[in-house]
């Protein structure tokens, strides 16, 4: 029985190593993602913290990539600039794209901005009287990505709460990295819509958006 319970103990032991290993991982990566963004807002930021505003070129050369797009409407927004944003990103489509490709970013995932991502359709859901909707994406990486083989793979971005603001806190943001083709665009939402329920986390999601 001694020897059981050391067995037992071990195994235990390894297991919590493992989670607390990866969440160490995990937070570390966040980590590089978002110092890699905040490195390239910098000249934006810099400007705004000294009252200059940034002229429309450098502006737009921000908002054109998905990457650095939502970082730079947080800036904004958070120096009472949030009008400089340019309009023709000041949509539910941009907004939806930079949720995706932030959540690709981040090193455990892709790693990297998609060589192409496509958007294919707009799902709409309902739970307990709240109007949502999923913007469901495909993407893929060129050679020498590791993800090039896979080619068209697919991605959800939302669920984002009907007439919340733009740029909201999408919760459900994810991919598989499946083919896209393997299922629908309604068969990957469900998923998504379903992991989400299954973990509550609709539970806060019109007080946080």
């Amino acid at each position: 029985m001694k020897v059981f319970l050391i067995v037992v103990g071990s195994v235990i032991a390894l297991i919590v190593l493992f989670i607390v290993w990866r969440l160490i991982a995990t937070f570390r990566a966040t980590g590089t993602r978002n110092r890699l963004i905040d490195e390239q807002m910098a000249p934006i930021v810099e400007k705004l913290k000294a009252g200059r505003e940034p002229n429309e070129s450098e502006l737009l050369s921000y908002a054109i990539r998905p990457d650095t797009r939502r970082a730079l409407h947080e800036a904004l927004v958070e120096h009472d600039r949030e009008s400089l944003f340019p309009k023709e990103y000041m949509t539910p489509e941009a907004a939806a794209e930079a949720d995706m490709v932030f959540w690709l970013l981040h090193p455990n995932e892709l790693g990297s901005v998609p060589d192409s991502i496509e958007l294919t359709t707009r799902v709409k859901r309902e739970r307990e009287g709240m109007d949502l909707e999923y913007f469901v994406y495909r993407f893929r990486m060129n050679e020498p990505h590791w993800a090039a083989k896979d080619g068209w793979t697919v991605g959800v971005s939302g669920p984002y709460l009907k007439d919340a603001p733009l740029y909201s806190w999408a919760p459900g943001t994810f991919s598989t990295f499946e083919k896209y083709d393997e299922k629908t665009p309604e068969e990957h939402v469900n998923r998504v819509h379903e992991a989400m329920e299954k973990k509550g986390m609709y539970t806060n999601l019109c007080e946080r958006t």
